[in-house]
């Protein structure tokens, strides 16, 4: 898939949040795009 190279887990996880990756995201961009979502902001 577009994302092997790639946390497996953190790509499920942005894809249960609905969080749009870019299909070339790198793991750090991952995070930081998860890191945003407002799930992760109380």
């Amino acid at each position: 898939g577009p994302y092997k190279d790639q946390s497996k887990g953190l790509a499920e996880l942005a894809k249960e949040l609905r969080v749009q990756l870019p299909a070339k995201a790198k793991l750090n961009e991952i995070r930081k795009l998860l890191s945003e979502h407002r799930a992760f902001n109380n």
